[in-house]
C-alpha cells in the first residue's frame, strides 16, 4: 500500500496501491498488477497542474519531499504506518493520517512521530502555528509540534503577526501565541487585522453596530 509522487510534486501521498516504480520522468503505479490507468493520469494532472490535497495551497516547482531521502525499507515502513501521508513544502512537519486510529498527527523529516495521530484535522502552519481539529474544536500547535492552544474554540483564523482570530460561543475575539486572550470574544465577526486595525461587528446585520479596533482591543472609531 504505497504510493509517492515524483520529485516535482510539493507533498507526498501513500494510499492502497501495491507497487510502485519511479522514473524521473514518469510515474507507473500497478495495483494487484494491474495497471491504474485513471489514478496515474490523476496524478499526472495534479503534478503538472500544481494540485495538493488542499487545493489552496501555492504551487513551488522547486520543492521536493524530504522522505524521499529516506531508506525504502523506511518509507515502506511508514506505508504500513499511515495511511495517507501530507507533505506541503513550507511546513516543518509532514501531516500524517493513522491507519490504526484514522486521525492525524505529525511526523519530522526523518519519519519520527512528533505528534500522536489523534487529531481530525492538522492544518497549514502559518506564522509559527498550525490549527488543530479535536472532537469538533479548535486550537493550536508550534514548530515544536506542541498544543499551545488548546482546542477548545468553535472556529479560528491562521496566525498572523503573533494573532489569530478566535470563536467561542459564537463570539469573536483575539489571542496571542501563548494562547491568551488579547481582545475578548465579543464580537459577531471574525477580526482581520489591516494596518493595525479590524472592522468589528456587534449585534445583527439590520440593527447591528459596526466599528474598528486595534490590536489591544481599543476602539479606535467608535461604533
Amino acid at each position: 500500500r504505497y504510493v509517492q509522487w515524483d520529485r516535482k510534486c510539493p507533498f507526498v501521498c501513500f494510499c492502497s496501491f501495491d507497487i510502485l516504480f519511479l522514473h524521473s520522468s514518469y510515474l507507473l503505479v500497478m495495483r494487484k498488477y494491474k495497471f491504474a490507468l485513471l489514478y496515474v493520469l490523476f496524478c499526472l494532472f495534479s503534478v503538472v497542474c500544481g494540485y495538493g490535497a488542499n487545493d489552496t495551497r501555492l504551487y513551488n516547482p522547486n520543492a521536493k519531499s524530504p522522505l524521499l531521502e529516506l531508506s525504502m525499507e523506511k518509507r515502506l515502513e511508514l506505508a504500513r504506518k499511515y495511511i495517507r501521508i501530507d507533505y506541503y513544502w513550507h511546513n516543518p512537519f509532514v501531516q500524517v493520517l493513522g491507519a490504526e486510529t484514522e486521525k492525524w498527527g505529525l511526523i519530522d523529516f526523518s519519519g519520527n512521530e512528533v505528534a500522536p495521530c489523534m487529531y481530525d484535522y492538522i492544518f497549514d502552519f502559518y506564522d509559527g502555528y498550525a490549527s488543530v481539529k479535536l472532537n469538533g474544536k479548535y486550537g493550536f500547535i508550534d514548530k515544536e509540534a506542541k498544543e499551545v492552544v488548546p482546542c477548545i474554540y468553535d472556529d479560528v483564523s491562521r496566525f498572523d503577526n503573533g494573532l489569530a482570530s478566535v470563536c467561542l460561543n459564537g463570539k469573536w475575539g483575539v489571542i496571542n501565541g501563548e494562547g491568551n486572550k488579547v481582545i475578548a470574544c465579543v464580537y459577531d465577526c471574525e477580526l482581520n487585522f489591516s494596518e493595525g486595525v479590524a472592522v468589528a461587528h456587534i449585534g445583527g446585520l439590520e440593527n447591528g453596530k459596526f466599528g474598528y479596533v486595534d490590536k489591544q482591543g481599543t476602539e479606535v472609531v467608535p461604533y
